[in-house]
């Protein structure tokens, strides 16, 4: 996953090769772009190039749609050419290209983190220089943010007489945009809250169902004890026990099988085999008593 700190700036479409199935892009300059800020084209690409991938608006959650092996700084500039992958492997790739050949994507934007950031004056305004630019990633886009890149696309693509264009966002308008973002993302926040009060309520209802599918198994192991090891005034001391603490009521049902089993007496003492009658108490004259004990 790619660090959540990138700096993010846009560059343009060059030229397009339908035999190749390529696209040459100018992904950086040094020209001042709408945030206002300088890159010096100071790039470190040793990261970049051992997965030279390309994504699609810096989703780096699906797969690729090209690679750009072909990524260098020439001219003061940074350069590359984009090999878009086959429809097979990529539909949205597919969507991509054709969208570049129509024209209505024409610009890339390189997610790179600055290793110096220092603050210059430039026609009367301060402007944030970054260099020693690390690049990490490079994504086709629709909204390009550097003028120069506009300007570069509309001298390959449009008749010669159209020799450049700005594309420069005003205050105002980068204001709503701003606002707009605000109310999405609090529009995406109160449906997560409402999608995780959803969520606790189900677990509340699994844990409910599973405790008491676990008491009505717990109550028929109880069951079968019962006349065999234990009485049937002990069952509800059990399941009091299995509720509030499941650990000692497994150690008390194995003390509890460790127990001989109950003898349940089946018929009445036998008779004593020599009975002896106790003279009446009117009749007893004391003789009685003394032949009956000797």
């Amino acid at each position: 996953m790619l660090p959540n700190d990138l700096v993010v700036k846009e560059m343009c479409l060059k030229s397009v090769s339908l035999e190749k199935r390529s696209a040459n892009f100018t992904a950086s300059t040094a020209t001042m772009d709408a945030d206002g800020d300088i890159m010096e084209q100071s790039w470190d690409l040793a990261r970049f190039k051992k997965n030279p991938v390309i994504l699609f608006a810096h989703d780096n959650r699906s797969l690729p749609i090209g690679k750009a092996p072909n990524t260098e700084v020439r001219d003061g500039q940074l350069e590359t050419e984009i090999q878009f992958a086959s429809a097979a492997a990529c539909p949205m790739a597919e969507h991509v290209w054709q969208s570049i050949q129509e024209e209505t994507l024409r610009a890339v934007s390189v997610g790179f983190r600055p290793k110096t950031i220092r603050k210059e004056r430039h026609d009367d305004k301060d402007v944030f220089v970054l260099a020693d630019n690390e690049l990490y990633e490079i994504s086709v886009v629709p909204i390009p943010s550097n003028p120069d890149a506009v300007a570069r696309m509309k001298a390959a693509l449009s008749p010669p007489k159209v020799e450049q264009e700005q594309s420069a966002i005003g205050g105002e308008e980068k204001n709503m945009e701003i606002e707009e973002k605000c109310a999405s993302l609090e529009k995406t926040v109160g449906a997560l809250n409402e999608r995780c009060k959803a969520l606790e309520t189900e677990l509340s209802d699994a844990r409910a169902k599973n405790l008491a599918h676990e008491l009505a198994s717990v109550e028929k192991d109880i069951d079968a004890l019962i006349g065999v090891k234990i009485a049937s005034t002990e069952k509800a001391g059990l399941l009091k026990l299995a509720v509030l603490n499941r650990s000692l009521f497994d150690e008390q049902i194995k003390a509890i099988g460790d127990r001989p089993n109950m003898t349940i007496l089946g018929k009445a003492m036998p008779s004593d085999p020599t009975p002896h009658s106790l003279p009446s108490a009117g009749a007893d004259d004391g003789r009685g008593f003394e032949k009956l004990i000797g």
